[in-house]
């Protein structure tokens, strides 16, 4: 339920821990079996198939996992959901000077509701450094593809939750803002 804006299968790979259930199946099959019983549908793009829970289903998970899992396991499933997207984000977004802009654009877009979650995680938890690296990754997103009404409130956000002793994203921060 994590997943509100969809997901690829390397994603549900690395952030998906199902060890333990017993005789769950890895996360690839796992994702196969949901769409077989159309808990899932799925979303082909120019790159690969996108899955993505429909509201109803989505919404019911969630509340079963709120339920069912410890503060720790929830607290572990944000850390591995955070540490990938950090990583996808910062991958797609060092692509958007290459030949590959316009697939960077678009897995950019595809992931924006994850960016959303884990900057809400990030306010919650005081960790400015992650909302300021998650801003930034996303701040050329939100200049070619907007909302443009999103781009400076989003970097001024940023730019308040990091403190003066974080000079590298205060810079790169005030940088992009010069640049609006």
């Amino acid at each position: 339920s994590v997943f509100g804006g969809g997901l690829f299968l390397d994603a549900a790979e690395k952030i998906l821990d199902v060890s333990k259930f017993q005789d769950t199946p890895v996360p690839i099959d796992l994702v196969q079996s949901l769409r077989e019983k159309s808990l899932l549908r799925a979303i082909d793009t120019p790159y690969e198939t996108r899955f993505a829970m429909y509201q109803l289903v989505r919404e019911y998970a969630a509340m079963k996992w709120a339920i069912s899992a410890t503060p720790a396991e929830q607290a572990d499933l944000r850390l591995r959901f955070a540490a990938y997207y950090r990583s996808y984000f910062a991958h797609w977004d060092s692509r958007l000077s290459s030949r590959d802009a316009i697939e960077a654009l678009d897995r950019l877009d595809y992931s924006r509701a994850h960016a959303d979650t884990i900057l809400a995680w990030a306010q919650q938890t005081s960790d400015a450094g992650l909302f300021a690296e998650i801003t930034l990754h996303m701040a050329r997103l939100l200049r070619v593809r907007g909302p443009a009404n999103q781009r400076v409130p989003a970097l001024v956000r940023a730019l308040n939750q990091v403190g003066p002793g974080d000079s590298q994203h205060r810079a790169r921060l005030l940088f992009l803002l010069g640049q609006s």
